[in-house]
């Protein structure tokens, strides 16, 4: 009752299109339906498309399409066709590669003097592909600028010129590394007293994920000696 099958699982990247056909034969002519993870379909939208052709009386053509497959549309799909003799059906695995979602619950932790310690948990989602390592990055955070002086001009001399600011840099992201695959790094040779933040990114086969950032953080050591006393008050 069912033909035209090429094999029982379809793998694609994200962005490609799917099509499952199959040729249907019975009389009376069956009824077609498609399910996907065991639920009927009931009609198709924009991004999944159904399409059924009679050919003749006891013949017609039925097809599934996607055309720019997405991570949600990976499941088990089924064809059925059924009549008052009987019915058959064909299930096919698809399957739809994508890079991972970004790493989770990134943290900054034994902060000290020069180091700190960072860990997270793994994406939700791999992408449908192994991970291949971890990227981290760090972000030095400029201090406040201190105001401005400003120029007073007495009656007898002549007036000052205000000197240009220089241009204030622009903080950027460095690569700290993209080797490692545990879920947790040690970062050392920091700047005591900087204010730092890092972010964390996962890559599979198939691309690098969104970061997933820290909160920023003071460098320093948190059990180091206490500063001089202050001046005492006479009260």
């Amino acid at each position: 009752m069912l033909k035209t099958f090429k094999g029982d699982a379809i793998t694609v990247k994200k962005g490609e299109p799917i099509e499952v056909p199959a040729e249907v034969t019975g009389l009376p002519m069956p009824k077609v339906e498609w399910l996907k993870d065991e639920v009927i379909i009931v009609e198709p939208t924009e991004t999944l498309l159904m399409e059924t052709k009679e050919i003749n009386r006891v013949q017609c053509n039925t097809k599934l399409s996607i055309p720019a497959a997405a991570r949600l549309d990976k499941g088990i799909f089924t064809v059925t066709a059924s009549n008052r003799l009987g019915s058959a059906s064909h299930t096919i695995k698809v399957k739809v590669l994508d890079r991972p979602l970004p790493p989770r619950n990134v943290n900054i932790g034994n902060i000290k003097a020069e180091s700190c310690q960072l860990t997270w948990d793994a994406p939700e989602d791999n992408g449908g592909s192994e991970l291949t390592n971890y990227i981290v990055e760090k972000l030095d955070i400029l201090p406040e600028e201190e105001p401005e002086e400003e120029y007073e001009d007495s009656e007898d001399e002549e007036p000052k010129t205000k000197p240009e600011p220089e241009p204030r840099p622009i903080p950027v992201w460095t690569v700290i590394t993209n080797s490692i695959i545990e879920k947790r790094f040690g970062v050392w040779n920091l700047e005591t007293g900087r204010q730092c933040q890092f972010r964390v990114r996962a890559e599979n086969r198939y691309g690098q994920s969104d970061a997933c950032e820290t909160e920023a953080a003071v460098i320093k050591d948190l059990y180091g000696l206490p500063g001089p006393p202050e001046k005492p008050k006479i009260a």
